[in-house]
């Protein structure tokens, strides 16, 4: 596959709307440096995972790992485009029935991998079908490092309903520093452009909690936006 992005898709015809500064215009750390082929490194390297729905079969950690697909890693912008042109957008199912998540390469998308452990995630809540331009968005940023949050930005999830709200996850590293938290929070609002009103912030411990107390030992650990609608619905009202 030729992961050198052509003229057409540089210019976005790709996208839902124009590309981010972020990669139209990427600024490089060290714009001498280079891998060996030539290409241009991203700030991390990260992963796509794709969840296939079916909460019956999330019996451990094990069975749940096993309903993913993974893309990845991609290391630099070339290889970041490469995979990207190919992938199924979200909004081109009626009825979709897969979570999109992108993580750094070397985080699972699970709340017991450690770098997740002690973290948490602000969840955007947004009108149907507004949920896969916002995850374009975010992902562009994320990737572009637009964020400036270090490795404290774990990953980020589009969860779409066939009934209800698109929303959109974002996982940080640290769920009880007020500082990184606050720092994620206003990061999301100037990326997306959404108020504090459509935001919440859920530690990752609380939703384990939880989790344990209204199941019977099935294990759901990154699409709780999905697998555990009902809690969250009960949480909203």
């Amino acid at each position: 596959m030729n992961t050198q992005p052509n003229a057409q898709q540089k210019q976005g015809s790709i996208l839902y709307g124009p590309l981010l500064p972020s990669l139209t215009n990427y600024e490089f750390p060290h714009p001498d440096r280079f891998l060996v082929d030539g290409k241009h490194p991203l700030h991390a390297a990260y992963r796509f995972w794709f969840l296939k729905r079916n909460p019956q079969a999330f019996t451990d950690k094990a069975a749940y790992m096993n309903n993913f697909v993974q893309i990845g890693p991609v290391e630099t912008v070339e290889d970041f485009w490469g995979v990207y042109s190919y992938l199924k957008r979200p909004s081109d199912s009626a009825s979709p029935s897969y979570t999109y998540h992108c993580f750094r390469a070397e985080i699972e998308p699970t709340w017991e991998d450690p770098h997740n452990a002690h973290g948490g995630r602000w969840i955007v809540k947004l009108k149907k079908g507004a949920g896969p331009k916002a995850f374009e968005n975010a992902l562009l940023a994320m990737v572009g490092d637009e964020f400036n949050l270090g490795d404290e930005l774990c990953g980020v999830v589009l969860s779409l309903k066939k009934h209800g709200d698109d929303s959109i996850a974002f996982w940080n590293k640290n769920g009880q520093s007020r500082e990184a938290i606050t720092r994620l929070r206003d990061a999301i609002k100037r990326i997306l452009g959404v108020g504090s009103n459509a935001l919440e912030y859920k530690p990752h411990d609380q939703a384990i909690q939880k989790h344990v107390q209204t199941t019977t030992g099935a294990l759901d650990l990154a699409d709780d936006e999905e697998q555990e609608e009902d809690i969250l619905e009960e949480d909203d009202q």
